[in-house]
């Protein structure tokens, strides 16, 4: 049997009366439809004994895979009893189904198809029960069922049991969408409808670091990590059927301060007219932070609410001493080592030639370093092999002193150069890696982030 094992529970046995209903009534005493349940002391008994318009209906609230029908006549008059009747079904009390009926070695068969006139074997007296067994892929799936008496003797009276499964179904409104900090608690709940002892019900997620492992039951609660950021569903079945929730998405946002690549204090020598820029060098934090700029020699003026204090035209009125503060309100406000900048005139060397009474004038200038914005390139490679990430310096005079930084281990050095190589990566070479290029002249330029990725060997 498709869903029935063999015939399951009893549905109609435990409906409220208004869950039933029929086209007429004999009596409003003792034939209402509700008072129809099998081995009952009344039955449904329509007013007229007409072909084809009397039925009695019921209601089951939610969908059922219907298995079987039991039937029984008047429970006192043994000569009123339906002794054939239809099966109409249906899931939205509109569209209705004709179930059809075939005897194959003894054993009814429901056939589902629109239109199709069945003819069920009914009572031969008023008290023995008849079942109508809906057996192999052919029971059928309703909310609605109505048994239209065929023929009858004296009156089409009758008291009815079905027996079927209730289907899985859930509550499309949960799990709903989660936005939560690491370290804090979420749940994600799971409704099936109906009966819910009837049914089992699994957590499934697919994160986005390709993690996924079930949980059982109703709710989902969970200590977030960053690990838990992504997708989850919930499987709600019975057994042999089931139904899959909408996806709810889950956000984790790790909150933590910024940092500073370098608290150390710094003098840099500037020769006045040049344009040039100061960067607060803050490690990534989330929020993003606020950033601000003061003027320590000018008893800490703000300058600048922006990453880069810049000076367009810089002068020796511009000497002095700056800083700046980081905040984005996880953890105290972190401020930088001081910067102190000497701005010299500018350096021209006069070298006088007489060559032929002519005068010959060299200018020996100098320029802060520049980068090329595509380096260093993101890296992939398998544990144990080589890496070598490079920094392309466009200009600098004079030459710049190239160092390298991974951003999430500040601690680690790595020789200077404009080349940085990596022997035999493992797993925790794997992380985000820039260059710094600095030649005293101007501010120190950072590369842009490159990411090394680091997979595992295949065993």
């Amino acid at each position: 049997f498709q869903g029935c094992s063999p015939y399951d529970v009893p549905i109609t046995a435990s409906l409220p009366d208004s869950n039933f209903n029929a086209s007429s009534v004999l009596s409003a005493s003792f034939n209402e439809p509700y008072k129809a349940k099998l081995w009952g002391n009344s039955e449904w008994c329509p007013a007229t004994a007409s072909l084809g318009t009397e039925y009695f209906q019921v209601d089951f609230s939610r969908p059922f895979r219907v298995c079987a029908v039991d039937t029984q006549g008047h429970h006192t008059l043994s000569t009123w009893f339906v002794s054939s009747f239809n099966i109409t079904y249906s899931l939205n009390e509109s569209t209705w189904f004709t179930a059809q009926q075939n005897e194959t070695n003894g054993v009814s068969i429901l056939v589902m198809r629109p239109g199709d006139m069945g003819i069920f074997s009914g009572n031969s007296d008023g008290n023995t029960v008849v079942r109508n067994k809906l057996s192999g892929n052919w029971s059928f799936v309703a909310r609605f069922l109505r048994l239209i008496p065929l023929t009858w003797n004296a009156w089409p009276c009758l008291r009815i049991e079905v027996y079927g499964r209730e289907l899985p179904a859930i509550d499309v409104r949960f799990p709903r969408n989660k936005t939560v900090l690491e370290g804090e608690q979420f749940t994600l709940r799971c409704l099936p409808l109906g009966n819910k002892s009837n049914f089992n019900v699994t957590w499934m997620t697919k994160s986005g670091n390709e993690r996924s492992f079930p949980v059982a039951g109703q709710n989902l609660t969970v200590n977030a990590t960053r690990l838990d950021t992504g997708a989850y569903s919930c499987e709600v079945t019975n057994g042999v059927e089931a139904i899959v929730s909408p996806i709810a998405y889950v956000t984790v946002w790790c909150k933590y301060p910024p940092s500073f690549i370098d608290l150390k204090n710094q003098t840099k020598e500037i020769v006045e007219g040049v344009k040039m820029s100061l960067q607060c060098n803050v490690t990534a934090a989330n929020p993003e932070p606020n950033i601000t700029w003061y003027s320590a020699t000018e008893n800490d003026t703000v300058l600048s609410n922006a990453v880069h204090l810049t000076f367009s035209n810089i002068s020796r009125s511009n000497s002095g001493n700056y800083f700046c503060v980081a905040e984005n309100g996880i953890g105290p406000k972190l401020t930088s080592g001081m910067i102190t900048l000497n701005v010299q005139c500018k350096f021209i060397d006069f070298l006088l030639k007489c060559i032929y009474s002519t005068k010959e004038i060299f200018i020996f200038s100098s320029d802060s370093p520049s980068l090329d914005t595509n380096f260093p390139h993101d890296e992939s490679a398998v544990e144990g092999e080589n890496v070598t990430m490079n920094c392309v310096v466009k200009e600098s005079n004079p030459e710049p002193n190239i160092t390298w930084v991974k951003l999430s281990d500040r601690a680690k050095v790595f020789p200077s150069g404009v080349s940085l190589s990596l022997r035999s990566v493992s797993k925790d070479d794997e992380g985000e890696y820039r260059c710094l290029a600095e030649n005293g002249i101007g501010e120190q330029m950072m590369s842009r982030i490159a990411y090394l990725s680091v997979e595992g060997q295949l065993s």
